[in-house]
């Protein structure tokens, strides 16, 4: 149990500093260190799920006329 929390806490800490606090982003390295899936089929469904997420976001975003998303990009 003391692995997941040292994968959490780091994700979570690089995600405030970053400005973008966002819970399962701790669950997701909590699950990788837990669970120990192979890589390549976790890092597959890890990328089309991120890519399915944004996309969804910037399309009703876009969709809307309100405030834009992102707000800005690094």
């Amino acid at each position: 149990m003391c692995r997941g929390a040292l994968a959490g806490g780091p994700a979570i800490g690089a995600v405030t500093i970053a400005r973008m606090p966002h819970s399962p982003a701790a669950a997701t390295a909590v699950i990788a260190v837990l669970q120990a899936p192979h890589p390549v089929p976790f890092l597959v469904l890890l990328t089309t799920a991120t890519v399915l997420l944004v996309a969804a976001g910037v399309a009703a975003s876009r969709a809307q006329h309100a405030a834009r998303y992102p707000a800005y990009w690094w």
